[in-house]
């Protein structure tokens, strides 16, 4: 047998929106993309033979989801995307999942998920670092590595082979926004062209809704401070209640955060602590 343990983090989780029309429409809008980004560190002993081996591996994955489940705020969503990348020991994936839901649902205003069609697609960046211990013993097969998958990556299109620059406007193409992003968001956007078929990166395409702005925009975090919340409710409110996230009852305000749109949840640190007991 082999006794694996798994340590894995969400080092950031970032909302984008996406607002630029792609030349084969492949993002319908009902969908949005999530990019995983995963740093793996894999120790492997052998007991028996005095040795370890270290292996590293940085991918990335872009994974559809159903647009509804980030709006209806459903609790579900953080677990099946980390599902999907084949990385992960199932308690790795609760918790994980867990923290992904919690960001989602807490630190970012409702209206930013509320746009009218037609909406840009919404992009979930999601950096995750990962260490996984696999200690063997005399009676595990060769065969057995410990190791995930390789992670998967889909793509909805062939990448073209002739890029269509030529298409754009020269004051598009000389206003690139391409060229203020940071190498972290550029990252992300490689790993979307991939996906999309289209590959490379290119001056922006015409915006899908006029009302943001066109391009790769990220949304900013927003939590209301609880004593705002309170002036409109009384804590025997939040009392009778339970966060939609872990399930436990509200006992104190300061365990909890309100978002913008007035939806209550337990701190992080106190999901932090109930765990850790």
């Amino acid at each position: 047998m082999a006794k694996i343990r798994e340590i894995a983090d969400g080092k950031s989780l970032r909302l984008f929106l996406w607002n630029e029309k792609l030349t084969k429409n492949q993002i319908s809008q009902s969908e949005g993309l999530c990019v995983f980004i995963v740093n793996s560190t894999f120790i492997t002993l052998q007991p028996s033979e005095y040795t370890s081996t270290t292996e590293e591996r940085n991918c990335s994955t872009v994974i559809p989801f159903d647009i509804s489940k980030l709006l209806n705020k459903d609790v579900s969503l953080g677990q099946m995307l980390v599902s999907a990348t084949l990385q992960f020991l199932p308690q790795t994936i609760k918790k994980l999942g867990d923290y992904i839901s919690y960001c989602l649902f807490t630190e970012f205003e409702d209206s930013q998920a509320l746009l009218p069609s037609p909406r840009p697609t919404y992009v979930i960046a999601i950096e995750i670092s990962q260490t996984r211990y696999i200690n063997f013993d005399d009676n595990v097969s060769r065969n057995f590595t410990g190791l995930p998958p390789p992670l998967p990556f889909y793509r909805r299109f062939e990448i073209q082979k002739v890029f269509t620059v030529h298409n754009v406007s020269v004051v598009d193409y000389m206003n690139d926004p391409y060229d203020n992003y940071t190498e972290d968001v550029i990252e992300y956007l490689k790993a979307l062209r991939e996906y999309t078929g289209e590959g490379g990166i290119f001056p922006t395409k015409p915006p899908i809704a006029m009302d943001v702005p066109r391009g790769f925009f990220e949304v900013q975090p927003c939590i209301t401070p609880i004593d705002d919340f309170l002036d409109n409710r009384s804590l025997n409110d939040l009392i009778d209640e339970t966060c939609p996230v872990c399930q436990d009852e509200f006992k104190d305000e300061n365990e909890v955060i309100a978002t913008y749109c007035s939806h209550t949840f337990h701190t992080r640190q106190y999901r932090d602590k109930v765990c850790s007991t």
